[in-house]
């Protein structure tokens, strides 16, 4: 169903208490309280603001 929703930009499936982390782009924050009001009716939602993203693309060195 996610696939379907052009505001999200990356799907990974992850470990923990989580099952899938989302990336999502939205221009203001009604668009994002749309987006969450469609995404709760799957399931709970915990949401958190990049404020910034570094080395976006970029593969990190290993030590």
């Amino acid at each position: 169903m996610v696939e379907q929703l052009p505001e999200i930009t990356a799907i990974s499936s992850v470990t923990g208490e989580t099952n899938y982390l989302l990336k999502a782009q939205v221009q203001t924050v009604k668009d994002m309280e749309t987006l969450l009001s469609i995404l709760i009716q799957y399931g709970k939602v915990a949401t958190s603001i990049v404020l910034e993203e570094k080395n976006a693309g970029k593969l990190i060195d290993t030590l």
